[in-house]
């Protein structure tokens, strides 16, 4: 939901999706993140002008449960692969879905 994962899940939506489809894929996703940045504001707009002002927390704490559940049911049969990053002096595994 927030800004900063959006490399994150941008990466993710590709690294699940075949080379064919990849393009389809990054366009839905950013179309996914561009809609709500433009219908918020009208909507916020409407409930303060309607003096509705408890609405919205109300309505982000349910579509952020939304979202939770909605991705836990999606990526349930995704297990993500480790391997070590050579180079890495540190060793730390780098997670790479399956595709």
């Amino acid at each position: 939901m927030g800004r900063g994962t959006v490399g994150a899940r941008q990466a993710l939506v590709l690294g699940l999706v075949g080379d064919a489809r990849r393009g389809l894929a990054a366009s839905l996703n950013a179309v996914s993140m561009i809609l709500p940045s433009t219908a918020g504001p009208v909507i916020a707009g409407y409930l303060l002008q309607e003096g509705r002002l408890r609405v919205p927390f109300f309505l982000a704490a349910v579509l952020q449960l939304v979202y939770l559940l909605l991705y836990a049911v999606v990526f349930r049969r995704y297990e993500p692969q480790r391997r070590r990053v050579p180079g890495d002096p540190a060793g730390w595994p780098t997670m790479i879905g399956k595709t």
